[in-house]
């Protein structure tokens, strides 16, 4: 009945929220995929689309996910970028990798310079950006992760450090010693990104370059987690400068 009446209002042109709202939530997938559609037709009229599209971006069935990335393309806004890459925390099929890429590319004007200026952190979510990133392709982005990575201001810490984090996915050996070096400086970030460098090291086999004189520090670390992490890395990395230290600890 709903979509049924929301066709009649769409066509007439006529905004309905309150009837939205309801099709969003509705029990058949056809309809909340229609739902989202709806938004991005209408997103220039509604006073929440981002928010809507946010939902229908969490969506258990692909479609409906699917259709959410689309209508991100119509919002004229740079966080429909934040939430069209809500994608990637589920499967990434054709259809859907198809139509994340499209969307992106529709509003690059308006979330390139806002994520240049720091404003999107993707969630805090690094593998949003990291996956962003793969997809536009831009070294000059890539520079603005270094950039944001590198200055860890109190005022933006989620970004900064979801920006450390996604660079060490998809920098270079340079990159990953930056992240390195602030995972050594940083004591509150060591455990999260020393767990990044692991994650990387697994899908790049890149490492930072010389880390042995810092990884002994932190192989001896009194904090449990750190030392734990230390120790996987030095195998991973295969730091032999480290082989005696790590035999007095056994």
């Amino acid at each position: 009945m709903v979509p049924g009446i929301i066709g009649v209002l769409e066509s007439l042109e006529v905004v309905n929220e309150d009837l939205l709202a309801h099709l969003v939530v509705a029990e058949d997938h056809r309809a909340r995929a229609y739902s989202a559609r709806v938004v991005g037709r209408w997103s220039d009229r509604l006073h929440q689309p981002v928010k809507l599209l946010e939902k229908l971006s969490h969506d258990p069935h692909p479609l409906v996910r699917m259709e959410a990335i689309v209508a991100c393309a119509h919002v004229a806004s740079p966080h429909a970028a934040e939430v069209a890459a809500i994608a990637t925390d589920y499967d990434v099929d054709y259809d859907i990798d198809y139509a994340l890429s499209q969307a992106l590319h529709h509003l690059r004007e308006l979330w390139i310079p806002a994520f240049q200026r720091g404003e999107l952190s993707f969630g805090g979510k690094p593998h949003r950006i990291a996956e962003v990133l793969k997809r536009v392709k831009s070294d000059q982005l890539v520079a603005t992760l270094r950039a944001l990575a590198a200055v860890n201001r109190a005022s933006d810490t989620a970004t900064s450090l979801a920006a450390a984090k996604a660079l060490a996915l998809v920098g270079d050996s340079s990159d990953m010693s930056l992240v390195f070096e602030r995972a050594y400086t940083n004591s509150a970030e060591t455990v999260e990104l020393l767990e990044t460098l692991e994650q990387a090291y697994r899908l790049t086999a890149r490492r930072p370059t010389d880390p042995k004189l810092k990884l002994a520090e932190l192989v001896t670390s009194s904090d449990p987690e750190i030392q734990k992490r230390a120790i996987g890395l030095a195998g991973l990395w295969k730091v032999g400068e480290l082989a005696e230290p790590l035999a007095e600890l056994v």
